[in-house]
């Protein structure tokens, strides 16, 4: 196996049989009118690069109550937009947002249809449902939803294909088999024969022989030893858990397949319902599993999605706002930080009036939202004081400048691979990535060497090639908001340039729409590409020689989203890895996928 291959060979391992099942028939399909399915009538972009006129582009709808609204006519044309495939340019769809009327409407729709789902379908309902959809996207749709990713996103067909959608599969079984379990004890329990409010249920209690059968649900008897209870000796205490009810979805476009699957499982498991805003970016594939669902037989009105408004100014070639069209490169640090802040890459604008209609809406019982740390204070903010005790309703996953700590003893070709795959790995648009690399002193040079001689063969070219390790970025507009970053790390933060920035043709199209890895180097805490999260293929790497204070210096972000550990020695790993602020600790690996 080629080294280059090798740097990414901790994720493609874990589903290696499915990927090699598929990319020869894939790398044979691709161009073609591969899929035409009958089965469904889908108002999605379709899998090929290119579309032959305008004709055959998509116009893509809000998802309402079981079906696609109707096409907007006249005025309301104004509003739409386009987007482009991000290896070819091409127009690949053209999106119809949602009115705030629809917002309403959608709200009252999953009112019902969350009763209905709660009330009507049992723990073994929902379960079956669920694995439906598991089994029909593994057995029909798994080729055609890996190529959809790609399209939308510029990550490369052997991600999709082996990683997003087999993870969405066991994500939908995951929560399905909980279900199931959670039968025993009466967790989830309902009376399917009383078509009453949930609240007013009569829950018959449930003998157990010790309370502790079941952490779910316990029935607690009350003593009778004392003369003013000993009436009430048949009493008892029971815990049920319900539903919350309407659950709102605010996806990111890097993974957002992965990202609707995760939100919606576990809430239609739970008995929600659940409306889904996907980024403005990449609104296909959420359109696609709202069909899914509905074939599998979700009630109507349970599963709905409206797409928002252009917010984050999308556009064709689209540069970016504080970016000149000469490609002027003085910047300077309050730039940054005010473009930064407009978080126009996670495409969940503040100015996005769908997105503040769902989190204010008072029939709102839930927000789960996936972007960047200011849009996500943003909504908690929002959120929180429009619902009074929303507070704990509110999960957000935002972004990241995770450390990646690399010791003294480590095994330096791990070490390496771990530190592309936390970098390189999604054209590096992970919010987890570890893109502060820390570096024992003794072993930088080996570090680097390795490094840019592995990244140096890494292929960058159609993301539809079975053979390409990086796609483009997935806009121009994005691009050029890491090309930014790149330019203050040269000419404010003054690191060394080890490698890369070079942007890259596609000899295709003539699109500069790919970039190279970049690599600096002597780096201190205090820069901004170090501090700012960039979401792109920006790599810092700084020296270090004692533990304590490289754990002081890991510790150093507003983040504390993720972190790497790469040493022989586990018990040190842990040892370290209990005193690092941060949610997710890798220890000789990185950005392992779970559910």
């Amino acid at each position: 196996q080629s080294k280059h291959k090798q740097a990414f060979s901790m994720k493609r391992i874990r589903s290696s049989q499915v990927y090699h099942h598929h990319a020869n028939k894939i790398k044979g399909h691709v161009g073609n009118n591969y899929y035409n399915r009958k089965s469904i009538n889908r108002n999605v972009s379709s899998s090929s690069h290119e579309k032959e006129n305008e004709s055959d582009i998509p116009l893509l709808r809000s998802f309402i109550n079981g079906k696609y609204v109707a096409e907007e006519k006249n005025n309301q044309m104004e509003q739409r937009y386009n987007l482009y495939n991000a290896a070819t340019g091409k127009i690949r769809a053209i999106v119809q947002p949602s009115s705030l009327s629809m917002v309403n409407d959608a709200v009252e729709y999953s009112k019902l249809a969350q009763i209905q789902w709660w009330n009507d379908y049992s723990c073994d309902d929902r379960a079956e449902i669920l694995r439906c959809v598991a089994n029909d996207i593994r057995n029909n749709y798994l080729e055609e939803l890996a190529i959809m990713e790609t399209n939308d996103t510029g990550r490369v067909i052997r991600e999709t294909l082996s990683y997003d959608i087999p993870h969405s599969i066991n994500c939908l079984e995951y929560y399905a088999n909980l279900i199931s379990n959670s039968n025993r004890g009466g967790y989830f329990q309902n009376d399917n024969n009383n078509n009453n409010n949930n609240h007013d249920r009569n829950i018959q209690p449930i003998k157990m022989k010790n309370s502790n059968d079941d952490p779910f649900h316990q029935r607690v008897n009350f003593p009778t030893d004392h003369d003013s209870i000993s009436s009430c000796s048949s009493s008892y205490a029971d815990i049920v858990r319900e539903p919350l009810g309407i659950g709102v979805m605010i996806g990111a476009w890097n993974y957002p397949f992965c990202n609707a699957i995760q939100k919606s499982a576990a809430a239609l498991a739970t008995g929600n319902s659940i409306l889904c805003k996907p980024s403005e970016r990449t609104p296909s594939s959420t359109l696609f599993l709202a069909e899914l669902y509905q074939r599998a037989g979700v009630p109507d009105g349970t599963y709905q999605v409206l797409l928002g408004n252009n917010a984050s100014g999308i556009n064709a070639g689209g540069t970016h706002d504080n970016l000149n069209k000469n490609g002027n490169n003085n910047h300077n640090y309050n730039q940054s930080k005010n473009n930064h802040n407009n978080n126009y890459y996670n495409g969940n604008n503040n100015n996005n009036k769908v997105g503040e209609a769902l989190i204010s809406h008072p029939d709102i019982r839930k927000v789960s939202f996936t972007g960047s740390l200011s849009t996500g204070k943003q909504i908690y903010a929002n959120s929180s004081s429009i619902h009074s005790g929303f507070k704990d309703n509110i999960t957000l996953e935002l972004g990241g400048k995770s450390p990646l700590l690399i010791l003294d003893d480590a095994n330096m070709n791990n070490a390496v691979s771990g530190a592309m795959l936390a970098n390189w790995y999604s054209n590096g648009q992970v919010c987890s990535n570890g893109t502060r690399v820390f570096v024992h002193q003794s072993r930088m040079k080996e570090f680097l060497d390795t490094l840019v001689q592995r990244t140096s063969q890494l292929i960058i070219g159609d993301p539809l090639d079975p053979s390409s390790d990086i796609g483009p970025m997935i806009d121009r507009q994005h691009m050029e908001h890491v090309q930014r970053y790149i330019e203050i790390g040269k000419n404010v933060d003054k690191a060394t340039l080890c490698y890369g920035e070079t942007t890259l043709t596609s000899s295709a199209t003539g699109k500069n729409c790919y970039l190279q890895p970049t690599i600096f180097t002597d780096c201190t805490d205090d820069m901004t590409i170090v501090q700012e999260e960039i979401f792109g293929m920006v790599m810092c790497v700084l020296p270090f020689t004692d533990e304590q204070d490289l754990i002081r210096r890991a510790n150093n972000t507003k983040y504390g989203l993720a972190a790497g550990i790469f040493t022989n020695d586990i018990p040190r790993a842990h040892r370290i890895a209990n005193q690092l602020h941060a949610g997710t600790i890798w220890i000789n690996n990185y950005n392992l996928g779970h559910i």
